[in-house]
């Protein structure tokens, strides 16, 4: 996030295939200068192909078969932007989004994979499963399971379309799951499959001996198949082969011929007579070279090849070296892939067949050989480097007995503020030159009195960035900077912004702050506030403050001072935001489990406080900087009461606690804890609860005291 030399030009990588994993780590390993990354995806979790067979098999966990394309992007330095593409305007060189501000570009390279094709195919996509993309299917196919699973007895018949390499994986990998889960196909009660092919055998691209293998497994498990015939359509209860047969099935898993998404051959792009976008021997298109692909959505015009992951990953090296030749004004080289590959075909127990040319192995042992590679590149990929040896020197101290200061990577967002102690001295001081008053209340806003009854309550936050997509930034920052005003009762009115941006060309500039900006914009929209604004500046990392201000009589005004005894303490959202973005910072946070927090964060809060007026709270604060136990403390000392908490009670986000547990934090926290030891010294909780009582909290819940029986 934090920059040092001025940022010119914006590399964009449209999708996260195994290509653009490569790019990625090699970027990483290798910061190009001046340069603004930016990867989109609609997922944060990618899958990769060799492994989904034995992840289907029940062989791999899901985190095991997928790489993580946020701690991807965070390690090369760039951006992640988790959404899906609906086209490009290449005139205007952007890319379009149904749902977000479209992203400019000066180079961009296109990774998007491909999809079954069942356009010619009815009622495939309502009736049946397409086996891409991969999330649609393991969501369709886990419900599809919790069937079979919940009715024993019943006997269930499968449908697998598509008799390739793809097909036949899937179709054993799925029948070796459900003899695993449930009892053998050929057991009373259990489920049978049938394969449906367009040719005379199985694996038609395969060399005869590989054939006649795979002719024999299906056999040996159990599998009909039925040749020479293709789905016609698909309908409730079966499907319809073209020779006007129906087969009755509880579903059917297409694994067709591939097909490119639309928005390619819409937007202008030269494509092949399938869709899929054409390329060059140096990966970029012909019509307009300064896009590039690889992987299924590329079609190489010089050296045609088949769709398999095997291309995909021997064109990141030359694709990464080609984008870096182009963003520094060099030409880019030709690249020749190999005409022939080796294939490790699973069969869902662990069994595989190796296929290379005229060559056919099988066994238990070629099934080991697979694991073996599969591990060893997502190793690769999912082991990164510590991302602290990798960032500029910064002040240090040595942390004093109360953990007041620290060295290594300092925290954004909330996990940023000045310590409490620290602040406590400051005002101590000033209050007694008189330069603030002793009384200053404490509280999430300030008033300004005004006439008729009312007053402007204000309140003004800042946040460095803390995540590497400036659309959500903005908008999370916009919702924590709201959270003062709704904490004491207040509708927000009207907001200025201050933000500061990395420094660069007018066009990086201006992209930058107009994503930034327009999360601000989305946000306070939806929220009925007036954006009526503010001040800019460059810096060397993104940030946002705002002040904002809303009308309220003092009868509507919630304050943290309003504890009673006996009240029940509520919490509004999970704890654990500090440790995982601080785990973001270092390359370590699983990205599934950023989503859930990030998912939370980017909610408007505006339900929330119109359920706290239903309650009528007797007191209220936000959760931020100071974690739950500074912002608890804050509530005691101004009610005059003692709260007791409850840890082991407090919802904490996925993954938080073990983080926690691998000793990880943000770099506020050891402040909050000082604060936690002086408030009880002897509380005696154990270092995970206590790690999540002092973490920081950036967009986080409010702590609302109300009567037990509300």
């Amino acid at each position: 996030m934090r920059v040092s030399a001025p940022l010119h030009q914006e590399l964009v990588l449209l999708g996260g295939g195994h290509a653009h994993a490569a790019v990625l780590k090699r970027f990483g390993m290798k910061r190009e200068p001046g340069v603004r990354l930016t990867l989109i995806s609609d997922g944060a979790l990618t899958p990769y192909s060799g492994m989904i067979p034995g992840y289907l098999a029940g062989r791999f966990t899901y985190e095991e078969a997928h790489l993580d394309l946020r701690r991807l992007a965070r390690f090369a330095g760039g951006d992640f932007v988790e959404a899906r593409a609906t086209g490009l305007d290449l005139d205007r060189r952007r890319v379009l989004f149904a749902d977000r501000p479209d992203i400019r570009f000066d180079f961009l390279s296109v990774d998007t994979g491909s999809t079954p094709d069942v356009s010619g195919i009815p009622g495939a996509g309502e009736f049946g499963i397409p086996i891409k993309p991969i999330s649609g299917f393991l969501a369709r196919w886990e419900a599809f399971e919790a069937r079979i699973l919940g009715e024993p007895k019943r006997p269930f018949h499968v449908v697998v379309a598509g008799a390739g390499a793809g097909g036949v994986e899937v179709a054993l990998s799925l029948e070796w799951r459900l003899r695993e889960r449930r009892g053998p196909s050929s057991e009373g009660g259990g489920v049978t499959f049938t394969l449906i092919g367009a040719g005379p055998e199985p694996m038609p691209n395969h060399n005869v001996r590989v054939r006649r293998a795979f002719a024999r497994i299906l056999r040996e498990r159990g599998m009909r198949s039925i040749w020479n015939q293709k789905v016609a359509k698909a309908q409730e209860g079966g499907v319809v082969l073209h020779d006007g047969r129906q087969i009755e099935c509880d579903t059917a898993v297409f694994v067709t011929g591939a097909c490119a998404p639309s928005w390619v051959e819409a937007c202008g792009l030269n494509t092949d007579a399938h869709g899929f976008l054409e390329v060059d021997a140096t990966l970029a298109s012909p019509s307009h070279p300064f896009v590039f692909a690889a992987g299924d959505v590329a079609a190489s015009k010089p050296y045609p090849r088949p769709k398999s992951g095997v291309f995909a990953v021997r064109q990141g090296p030359p694709l990464e070296q080609n984008l870096r030749r182009v963003l520094r004004g060099e030409v880019a080289r030709p690249f020749r892939p190999q005409k022939s590959f080796l294939s490790l075909v699973s069969t869902g127990e662990p069994y595989a067949v190796a296929s290379k040319g005229g060559l056919k192995l099988e066994g238990g042992w070629v099934w080991g050989w697979k694991e073996r590679i599969d591990r060893k590149w997502m190793r690769g990929y999912q082991v990164l480097p510590d991302m602290s040896a990798m960032t500029p020197p910064q002040p240090s101290a040595e942390r004093n007995s109360k953990g007041a200061a620290g060295d290594g990577m300092r925290c954004a967002g909330c996990g940023s503020k000045v310590s409490s102690e620290v602040l406590r001295t400051v005002l101590k001081r000033l209050a007694s030159e008189g330069r603030v008053p002793l009384n200053w209340e404490p509280e999430d806003a300030a008033e300004i009195p005004a006439t008729g009854g009312n007053s402007v309550w204000q309140t003004v936050d800042f946040l460095p960035s803390f995540i590497n997509d400036p659309f959500l930034f903005g908008r999370i920052a916009a919702i924590h900077a709201l959270n003062d005003l709704y904490a004491m009762g207040v509708v927000p009115s009207s907001a200025q912004v201050m933000a500061q941006i990395p420094y660069g060309s007018l066009e990086v500039t201006s992209e930058a702050l107009y994503q930034m900006l327009a999360g601000v914009a989305g946000l306070f929209q939806e929220e009925g506030v007036a954006l009526l604004g503010g001040h800019s500046s460059e810096a060397a990392m993104m940030g946002l403050g705002f002040v904002v201000n809303g009308m309220a009589s003092e009868s509507q005004i919630w304050r943290k001072g309003g504890l009673r005894v006996g009240d029940a303490l509520l919490l509004t959202q999970p704890l654990g935001a500090g440790l995982l973005f601080a785990a973001d910072m270092r390359a370590r946070a699983p990205g599934a489990q950023l989503e859930v927090a990030l998912s939370t964060m980017r909610r408007s809060r505006r339900p929330v406080f119109e359920a706290m007026r239903r309650i009528v709270p007797h007191a209220v604060t936000d959760v931020t900087g100071f974690g739950l136990i500074g912002h608890a403390l804050e509530m005691a000392q101004a009610s005059a009461v003692s709260i007791r908490l409850r840890p082991q009670a407090a919802p904490a986000y996925p993954g938080s606690r073990e983080l926690a547990s691998a000793g990880i934090e943000s770099s506020l926290a050891p402040s909050n804890l000082s604060e936690l030891l002086q408030a009880a010294p002897r509380h005696g909780l154990n270092p995970i609860d206590q790690a999540l009582l002092v973490d920081p909290q950036t967009a986080g819940g409010f702590l609302v005291g109300a009567d037990p029986e509300m």
